[in-house]
């Protein structure tokens, strides 16, 4: 006689059904709080030769005990696991924690003048120890830890001190991870963008330095709960911001190492980031074209003083040109309390033209003080001989009145030679002391 079909599916669906409630009730067993996509190996591996796991907190209980008492409270890796008394919000002891900070830089992309801020990207590592954990001590390497391991870390809560944004780095997903090394040693590490406000002053702009000083710091943990060691690297460092140089140094000054505030202090860690300005490109943008116009303006002191067209035209459109020259500075340049040093050298080059065409109106001013007095002096003597014979002693009043007027005219010549030879001498002796003062002062 033969059995039927639906009893070899009846057997089959009972057998499947006493597998699952077994599987259900070794994971409840567990209480593992989430799965790792382990294969069926993996998964066994967690009962078998793990009798030597213990953890100090708890004396020499196994693994398999701690399971058994329901101390473990979930796991962060397949050779690691959290006590049951395990709290994420807070730090492993209540006090002298230490976290080992490290600082690689990897690029500085942006500097903002008009925002005052710098912003870099650089790989953030923290080292702190997590007695709090159940380890398998066969395990010779460093334990990683996923994504959603992390999740359930306390994971030291710090912040940039004048931070004004922060954002990791990632293409598909957030760049960061940990893992666990030296025993109970916990290291996180992540790529961030961060920019912070910078203490920017540009009175030497563009020959200016500045400082920006970015201080990580956990105001949630006191200093005595909390305590940083840190190290600084600068060996990817790849700035792409050519206008700069750059100088990383970590913090080395007391002050700069504590806050200290009246309810508790806070331990810091940092670095500070010195820029130097290139000034070449500015120095060929506008000191080069400013210098040229005073150069050129000097021109109008060999021109003649009668030349009164061309020599107007020439100091009138240099004296636009470093109008205009002046103005782009002032739009185009950082802001300052005053002027910036280079808003400075180009209001001196304006001056210098300025001079100059003041110098230029002095001698215009002098011949035509002269041609009137000449014209003055005809008109008399035409007025004279209409009202008849002059005497003797009123023609020789006249003639000594005419050679005043002549002498007159020839002192102005004069004058007006020795204004722009003197001019063209004391011009250049004063730029060139200007000059010598201003990159002095400023460089």
């Amino acid at each position: 006689m033969k059995t039927p079909h639906f009893i070899f599916v009846g057997l089959g669906i009972l057998g499947i059904g006493i597998v699952s409630i077994n599987l259900v009730t070794l994971a409840s067993a567990m209480d593992y709080s989430y799965v790792d996509n382990y294969n069926q190996d993996d998964y066994f591996y967690q009962f078998e030769g793990l009798d030597n796991l213990h953890h100090p907190m708890e004396g020499n209980l196994t693994f398999r005990e701690l399971i058994a008492k329901e101390k473990c409270k979930s796991r962060i890796h397949r050779f690691a696991c959290l006590l049951k008394n395990y709290n994420s919000m807070l730090p492993p002891r209540q006090s002298g924690n230490l976290v080992k900070v490290y600082f690689d830089i990897i690029d500085v992309p942006e500097i903002d003048d008009n925002r005052h801020t710098m912003t870099i990207v650089l790989e953030l590592v923290l080292q702190w120890q997590e007695p709090r954990l159940v380890l398998d001590p066969n395990r010779t390497t460093a334990i990683n830890i996923d994504s959603e391991g992390l999740k359930r870390l306390w994971i030291p809560n710090v912040m940039f001190d004048r931070q004004h944004k922060l954002a990791q780095i990632g293409l598909f997903q957030d760049s960061k991870g940990g893992a666990v090394r030296d025993g109970e040693m916990i290291e996180f590490w992540t790529y961030i963008e961060v920019t912070v406000y910078c203490d920017m002053s540009f009175e030497h702009f563009p020959m200016d330095e500045q400082t920006c000083k970015f201080a990580l710091s956990s105001l949630s943990s006191p200093e005595e709960l909390m305590h940083f060691e840190f190290d600084v690297s600068t060996s990817q460092q790849n700035n792409r911001l050519q206008m700069y140089e750059l100088n990383i140094k970590p913090f080395t000054d007391p002050s700069d190492l504590r806050w200290e505030y009246p309810a508790a202090n806070y331990s810091i860690c940092g670095f500070h980031v010195k820029m130097r300005r290139i000034s070449s490109t500015y120095i060929l943008i506008y000191y080069v074209p400013c210098t040229g116009m005073v150069l050129v303006s000097w021109i109008s002191f060999l021109v003649d003083p009668n030349i009164v067209p061309g020599r107007t035209a020439l100091l009138v459109t240099i004296f636009l040109v470093l109008t205009t020259i002046f103005s782009g500075i002032q739009r185009d340049t950082p802001r300052s309390q005053g002027l910036t040093a280079l808003g400075q050298y180009a209001l001196v080059c304006l001056t210098f033209v300025f001079l100059a065409m003041l110098e230029f109106a002095t001698l215009l001013f002098l011949e035509r003080f002269s041609a009137h007095k000449q014209k003055r002096e005809a008109r008399k003597e035409e007025n004279s001989s209409r009202w008849g014979v002059p005497s003797i002693q009123d023609q020789a009043k006249a003639e000594k009145k005419a050679k005043r007027t002549k002498q007159w005219i020839k002192d102005v010549a004069s004058t007006s030679y020795w204004m722009d030879q003197i001019a063209l001498a004391l011009f250049p002796i004063g730029f060139a002391i200007f000059n010598l003062v201003h990159f002095t002062q400023y460089n």
